[in-house]
């Protein structure tokens, strides 16, 4: 049960309204979590804005799901993990590259460091050590895109922090935490 009334579509209007007819039209639905954040213009604006910011950056958009993916994992956020791994089955990437994320592997190397680097911003609450540095130096991972991770990183932060706060309603398939319930 939600803690926080997801705004319905009815209810909505003026630029909300409009935010969540863009989300409908991009994704073909208004997936519970947006009409939760429209409790908060603001917020939703700021992840609308963002979001679609990234998806115009230099990491890939399934990096970019995978990166959800670890961070929602390691968040223990039901919510965002099936989302984003329903939003990574419908870009094309295999299950078994979608279970590998929750726990930051990957076949590729660059986008193993990728994920690592984003587990640990998440779990030291961007201080991590000076390996992190060491280890995107090694991988060639750019400035660039060292700061797009922390970018991707805080934007599921928010996502994962409203769900958790609203205990939003799961609309997508319920997905099995292999970190959380390897534990």
């Amino acid at each position: 049960m939600y803690l926080v009334k997801p705004l319905s579509y009815r209810e909505a209007t003026g630029k909300v309204k409009m935010m969540l007819e863009a989300v409908e039209n991009e994704m073909g639905l208004v997936p519970n979590f947006f009409n939760t954040i429209a409790n908060s213009p603001a917020a939703m604006e700021v992840y609308l804005s963002t979001s679609e910011t990234l998806h115009g950056g230099v990491l890939p958009r399934e990096t970019q799901e995978k990166i959800a993916i670890a961070v929602a994992s390691h968040n223990n956020c039901d919510y965002c993990l099936a989302a984003h791994t329903a939003i990574g089955r419908s870009l094309g990437i295999p299950d078994d590259e979608l279970r590998s994320a929750q726990s930051g592997l990957s076949m590729d190397f660059k986008e193993r460091a990728i994920l690592e680097i984003a587990i640990e911003l998440n779990a030291h609450h961007g201080h991590p050590g000076g390996e992190v540095l060491q280890k995107a130096r090694a991988f060639g991972i750019t400035v660039d895109e060292l700061f797009e991770i922390a970018a991707n990183v805080t934007l599921n932060i928010l996502s994962n922090t409203v769900n958790g706060m609203a205990y939003t309603e799961l609309d997508f398939p319920h997905i099995f935490n292999t970190e959380v319930d390897a534990a």
